[in-house]
């Protein structure tokens, strides 16, 4: 799809113009757009810092594709024709994130997680596609987004050691350990940011 539209091919409809044209409840499903990571809820529980510092390394990802998408992929489309056998480009790779994949950074995905008027707000599109796979028998009915998922409670836990951080920052007097934790939280990894900062005081 991408190499067509990279040779002036045009889509006759998008999925956010149906989204726009569509009643909300019919279009929910559809909206179920994003992905993340899989893992079992032993190692979230025993791992939850390792989790934050994972989704911190994503949310970095997000940064550089934002600031040069197509430099950002050149660093990954070697590996990735060598794994799937494709023979895409840098440009290309590049181009499934304005044609096909959709960007949220850190401070844009405070609407998905907190913004209930948003289109893709995770909560209500989560809902609406555990009812369509409890209609279709793979699930049983009832469960709630956070039953199967702790992707809202990393985000705002991410949120929660920003906030620290900052305070941290604010108070810690200049040095290495200050320098640190600004790196770090430069980086998006603000569990470490707040502990390194807090150090410093």
């Amino acid at each position: 799809m991408v190499q067509l539209q990279q040779k002036g091919w045009e889509p006759l409809v998008d999925l956010r113009q149906v989204i726009d044209n569509l009643p909300e409840a019919t279009t929910a499903p559809l909206r179920f757009t994003y992905s993340g990571l899989v893992t079992t809820t032993e190692y979230a529980e025993a791992n939850f810092e390792t989790l934050l510092r994972f989704t911190s390394v994503l949310y970095r990802l997000i940064d550089d594709l934002q600031s040069d998408a197509e430099a950002t992929a050149a660093r990954f489309v070697d590996y990735l024709n060598d794994y799937t056998g494709t023979e895409i480009t840098a440009a290309e790779l590049a181009g499934t994130f304005d044609a096909i994949y959709s960007l949220r950074n850190f401070d844009e995905a405070k609407d998905f997680y907190l913004d209930s008027s948003d289109p893709f707000f995770y909560d209500s599109v989560a809902q609406a596609n555990l009812a369509v796979l409890a209609e279709q028998g793979v699930i049983g009915k009832g469960h709630t987004p956070d039953e199967l998922s702790i992707a809202g409670k990393v985000y705002t836990t991410l949120v929660r050691y920003r906030k620290e951080a900052d305070k941290a920052l604010a108070a810690a007097p200049d040095g290495d350990l200050k320098k640190q934790a600004q790196e770090q939280y430069n980086a998006r990894n603000y569990l470490d940011a707040y502990r390194l900062a807090a150090a410093a005081q």
